[in-house]
C-alpha cells in the first residue's frame, strides 16, 4: 500500500474510518441517552448523545457543536474519559469507528429536571431520556457503543 493507498480490513475490503464523539451527562445515578433499535439482533438499545467528528474539528469542538445543535445547550466541566474503537465488517466494506467519550455538564440546568427531551435538528423527532446506569449494569438494557459501561464504571 502506498502512502495514499486504500487501507483494507481483514476480509480485504476497503476500511473506512468514522470518528464519533459522545457526551456522558449524569443526573445522580442516571445517564442521558437516546434510544434505537438494532435490527441485527432485534433488540432496543441506548447510547449517550453524540455525533460525527466533523472534518477540521477536534473531538471536543465536535462535542460542543453536537450538544448545542441537539440540546440547545453549551457544556462545561469537560473531561475525556477515553476512546472506544470498534470494527464492523460486512461483505462489501469494513468500518473502523473511533468514539471519543467525554463527561460534561449541561449549562441549561432545566434539562436536568426534564424526563424526556426533544432533540433539535433531527429528521425523525428523536428524544433523549434519563435512564438509570443500573439498567445497563444489570444487563436489563443494551448500552452502545460496546465498552461504554466499562468506562462509566471506571469513574
Amino acid at each position: 500500500m502506498s502512502a495514499f493507498g486504500t487501507v483494507r480490513g481483514e476480509n480485504g475490503s476497503p476500511l473506512r474510518v468514522h470518528s464519533r464523539v459522545v457526551a456522558v451527562v449524569r443526573r445522580d445515578d442516571d445517564l442521558l441517552v437516546t434510544g434505537g433499535h438494532d435490527n441485527s439482533i432485534n433488540e432496543d438499545y441506548f447510547r449517550p448523545i453524540g455525533g460525527e467528528v466533523a472534518t477540521g474539528e477536534n473531538a471536543e469542538l465536535s462535542l460542543r457543536r453536537v450538544i448545542r445543535s441537539l440540546l440547545g445547550s453549551e457544556i462545561s466541566d469537560i473531561d475525556l474519559l477515553g476512546e472506544i474503537e470498534s470494527t464492523q465488517t460486512s461483505f462489501t466494506e469494513a468500518v473502523r469507528e473511533v468514539t471519543f467519550v467525554y463527561e460534561c455538564t449541561l449549562d441549561r440546568e432545566q434539562l436536568y429536571s426534564t424526563t424526556e427531551i426533544a432533540l433539535k435538528n433531527t429528521d425523525r423527532g428523536a428524544t433523549a431520556s434519563w435512564q438509570p446506569i443500573a439498567l445497563f449494569a444489570q444487563d436489563e438494557a443494551l448500552l452502545y457503543p460496546d465498552g461504554m459501561l466499562e468506562l462509566l464504571e471506571d469513574e
